[in-house]
């Protein structure tokens, strides 16, 4: 679990967005420099709280999507979404910024 790891990020157990959905509600964040679109799909809702800091919203900014927050001497950061990360989830990849996204956080 994310709080076991010292992070006040909460995944919730919902189901959100079905379908391929795109999303420009990105804020600023060295973490998403270049970034102005990420797709995803069937994602849960995150609950954030104490120094936790929104990276994504989702599609309508009803809910935290992607973020992070200093744990220890690093940054823990958690999606509501796994295939953002991936480079096999129906092009997200390239179509959108996923691929810089995945770029700026492991630099």
């Amino acid at each position: 679990m994310v709080g076991d790891l010292g992070s006040t990020i909460t995944l919730n157990d919902d189901d959100n967005d079905q379908g391929d959905t795109y999303t420009s509600n990105i804020d600023s964040s060295p973490l998403t420099s270049g970034v102005s679109l990420i797709a995803y799909n069937w994602a849960s809702s995150l609950s954030l709280s104490s120094t936790a800091e929104e990276l994504v919203a989702s599609a309508d900014d009803s809910y935290s999507l992607i973020a992070a927050q200093p744990v220890g001497g690093g940054t823990i950061v958690v999606s509501g979404d796994s295939n953002v990360f991936s480079d096999n989830s129906d092009g997200f990849y390239d179509e959108a910024d996923n691929g810089q996204l995945v770029d700026d956080l492991c630099p």
